[in-house]
């Protein structure tokens, strides 16, 4: 998979990211085979937003990774989306945190 930098730090990441909006349908079990899939294939970085599922999407995801000690978190380049919500924005620290 081709690799590129992540903007101007020197992370690397694949060209091709994990999105992960709709995962949140799906079983952990499933959601553990397209995570061993994108790894297979060369894709670690992998797209949520608290806003996917209503977070459920990001609890699948973490459901998935919960006792499978073949994937290793620093494996994993995780990237969430934050502040967006149903009908509008809130990026204010307490809705951050």
């Amino acid at each position: 998979m081709k690799q590129v930098t992540l903007g101007s730090t020197s992370v690397r990441v694949p060209a091709v990211i994990a999105g992960c909006m709709r995962w949140y349908t799906m079983d952990p079990a499933d959601v553990n085979r397209l995570i061993h899939t994108a790894l297979d294939l060369g894709v670690n970085h992998f797209d949520h937003a608290d806003i996917y599922g209503g977070g459920r999407a990001e609890e699948v995801f973490a459901q998935a990774l919960c006792g499978d000690p073949s994937i290793s978190r620093d494996a994993l380049i995780l990237q969430s989306k934050c502040g967006i919500r149903s009908g509008f924005y809130d990026s204010s620290r307490d809705y951050i945190l």
